[in-house]
């Protein structure tokens, strides 16, 4: 039986390649993600209304994902600012 790749390649190498042929792709998932956040978000801007009054494990729900968020941006924006510097 031969080998699906050789012994010259590492664990990471290895590991890409398994998720590359899976369809798996990091890029990919990121936008799946993002696209879901967004029809959550949308979903959500629709249902609540102004006037109401809303659990607060609730609203700290939508305070920690906003600041998960933010990180995310955060860290792209200064990949991004870096990268001008160079």
């Amino acid at each position: 039986m031969q080998k699906k790749w050789g012994n010259s390649m590492n664990l990471t190498e290895t590991y890409r390649k398994l998720i590359a042929e899976d369809g798996h792709e990091q890029s990919a998932n990121v936008m799946n993600q993002l696209s879901h956040i967004k029809r959550n978000v949308e979903q959500l801007m629709g249902q609540v209304k102004p006037d109401s009054e809303y659990p607060q494990w609730w609203v700290n729900k939508l305070v920690k994902a906003s600041d998960y968020l933010d990180s995310a941006t955060d860290f792209l924006q200064n990949k991004v600012d870096q990268g001008k510097q160079q």
